[in-house]
């Protein structure tokens, strides 16, 4: 029997099948992998080009009117307008650093009438578990902050 013919049976053109299938979604996972890395420089590049720049008015970069652009992320700015307080929003289970806590979230009222989301950063778990034992105040009355452009 000639390795042609023997190739040829049912069994061994199943195998050859078989992997063939298996070479298709390697390769197909491959890919992924390739543009899930090529998404992660791309944020590295972000990150290292906007992360250091000096900190400009918030209305340079971003006004009320205009939509959200990628390319701003990690840009500082500056803004100024007062905390509102009463607003205040805990994130619950933020780990850090190994203990889980909250992240402190402050609607921020600039001068212009429009609401930003500062995050005024991360307190450990209270005593009660269910909230921290101190929250610090932000600073009363018009502040100008220096912060980080994130999305929402």
């Amino acid at each position: 029997m000639s390795v042609l013919r023997h190739a040829m049976q049912p069994r061994w053109l199943g195998y050859l099948v078989m992997a063939m299938v298996f070479a298709l979604i390697t390769s197909f996972f491959g890919l992924w992998q390739w543009d899930r890395r090529t998404q992660a420089v791309a944020e590295i590049d972000r990150v290292a080009s906007n992360f250091d720049q000096p900190a400009v008015p918030y209305g340079e970069l971003l006004g009320p009117s205009d939509s959200w652009d990628d390319s701003l992320r990690w840009r500082s700015v500056e803004v100024t307008g007062e905390y509102l307080e009463e607003q205040s929003t805990l994130v619950r289970t933020r780990p850090r650093v190994g203990q889980v806590g909250f992240e402190v979230l402050v609607p921020f009222s600039t001068l212009d009438g429009e609401i930003l989301i500062i995050n005024r950063g991360w307190v450990p778990t209270g005593s009660a578990a269910d909230e921290p034992d101190l929250i610090p105040p932000p600073p009363d009355g018009v502040v100008t902050v220096v912060a980080k452009l994130l999305p929402q």
